[in-house]
C-alpha cells in the first residue's frame, strides 16, 4: 500500500514539475546529459552511492563495538533496507525495522539492534542539524533566497530535528523511558486482545531492557566509536547534498554561481523536507529546491537541474537501495534453505 502511494505521489510530483517549464522535456534532458562531463557524472553517482555506503559504515562500526562482527557488505545491506523503505513510507525512519530484520537474520540480539539503530539515529539527526547551523553561520544571507513558505518549512524542520536529537539521546541514555514505552505498548495490545499472556511479554521486555542497558553503557564508554559514527553520518549527509553542485559542474557550469551557496541551498531544502510525513518528502523537497534554485538560476535551468538532481538523489538512489535489498533477501532465503536441508 505504501509503495503504491509513493509511486502515485512521485508521478504527480514529476507531472507538476514538468508542467511548469516548457523546456523541461525528456528530449531536452537527454541532450543535456549527452553533453555533460563523463567524470562529472561519475562523481555525481559516486556521491549518491556514498549516501548508502556511509550509513552502512556507521552501522558496521557501532555493531562491531558491541562485539557483533559485521562487514561492509552487511552494513551496506542494513543501510539499503533503511533507505529504500524510508523512501516509500511516510516516516523518515520507516526503514529501520527492515534494517533490524536483516540484523536479526544475522543472529544479532534485539537489545544490540535497538541500541545500534537508536545511536545511529542520534548521530544522523545531530549531523543534519550541525550542517544546517554551520551553513547559516557561513552564509546567513542565503535565507533571502527562499520565500516565506519555504522558510517556514526550514524552521519547522530545524526544530523537529533538534527535538528528535534530544529525544533519541534521552532514550539511549535512559533505558527507563524506553522500558515504559514498551510496557505501555504491551498493556495496550493486551487490552485490545492481541496479546493474551501479558506476564510472559512483560518478562521478555524486562530481559531485553536489561540487555539494552548493558549495550548502551558499553557503547557510551567508547567515545571514539560514537565520534566515528558521527563522522560517517556527516559524510553521508555531505554526499547527498553534494549531488547538486556536482551535477551543476557536470552540465558544464552553464551559469556562473557560487557553488557553496548552491550547496547550502540544497542543504536547507533537505532540512525543510526531511520531517514532512510524506514518503521521501516528495513535493515539499521539490518545491524547496525550485524556490532556492530560481534565486540564482534562470527558471528553465533551475527546473532542469532540480529534476536531474532529485532523480539521482532520491529516485535512482531508492532504486539502487531496493535492488541491494532484493539481492540480500534472496541470498538470505538461499542460506536459510541450505541450513534447513543440512538438518
Amino acid at each position: 500500500m505504501f509503495a503504491i502511494g509513493a509511486v502515485l505521489i512521485a508521478y504527480l510530483t514529476l507531472r507538476t514539475v514538468s508542467s511548469q517549464s516548457r523546456a523541461l522535456t525528456p528530449a531536452h534532458l537527454m541532450i543535456m546529459l549527452e553533453h555533460a562531463s563523463i567524470p562529472g557524472l561519475i562523481a555525481t553517482f559516486l556521491s549518491m552511492f556514498g549516501f548508502i555506503l556511509f550509513e552502512g559504515l556507521a552501522l558496521k562500526c557501532l555493531l562491531n563495538s558491541l562485539g557483533y562482527k559485521s562487514n561492509i557488505f552487511k552494513g551496506l545491506l542494513y543501510s539499503a533496507g533503511d533507505q529504500f523503505f524510508s523512501a516509500i513510507t511516510p516516516s523518515a525512519s520507516g526503514g529501520q525495522p527492515v534494517s533490524a530484520l536483516f540484523m536479526r537474520f544475522d543472529r544479532i540480539p534485539v537489545s544490540a539492534i535497538t541500541v545500534t539503530l537508536l545511536a545511529n539515529l542520534v548521530m544522523y539527526t545531530l549531523s543534519s542539524f550541525s550542517i544546517g547551523v554551520v551553513s547559516l553561520l557561513v552564509m546567513p544571507d542565503v535565507l533571502e533566497d527562499f520565500n516565506e513558505i519555504s522558510l517556514a518549512f526550514i524552521l519547522f524542520g530545524s526544530i523537529v530535528m533538534l527535538t528528535l536529537t534530544i529525544i533519541f539521546y534521552a532514550l539511549l541514555r535512559k533505558s527507563t523511558y524506553l522500558k515504559r514505552m514498551g510496557l505501555g505498548t504491551i498493556r495496550f495490545l493486551h487490552r485490545i486482545h492481541i496479546i493474551r499472556d501479558i506476564a510472559k511479554w512483560n518478562g521478555r521486555m524486562e530481559r531485553h531492557m536489561d540487555d539494552f542497558k548493558l549495550c548502551s553503557e558499553l557503547l557510551h564508554n567508547k567515545g571514539s566509536v560514537l565520534l566515528l559514527a558521527f563522522a560517517f553520518n556527516l559524510a553521508q549527509r555531505i554526499s547527498q547534498i553534494s549531488i547538486t553542485p556536482l551535477m551543476h559542474l557536470a552540465l558544464g557550469n552553464l551559469e556562473n554561481v557560487n557553488l557553496m551557496r548552491l550547496w547550502i541551498i540544497q542543504n536547507l531544502a533537505q532540512v525543510g523536507s526531511n520531517c514532512v510525513p510524506i514518503p521521501g518528502g516528495m513535493g515539499v523537497a521539490d518545491y524547496l529546491m525550485l524556490d532556492g534554485f530560481q534565486s540564482i538560476f534562470t527558471k528553465d535551468y533551475a527546473y532542469m537541474l532540480q529534476t536531474l538532481c532529485r532523480s539521482i538523489s532520491f529516485y535512482i538512489c531508492s532504486s539502487v537501495s531496493g535492488l541491494i535489498v532484493l539481492v540480500g533477501y534472496i541470498k538470505q532465503i538461499i542460506k536459510t534453505n541450505k541450513e534447513f536441508l543440512k538438518k
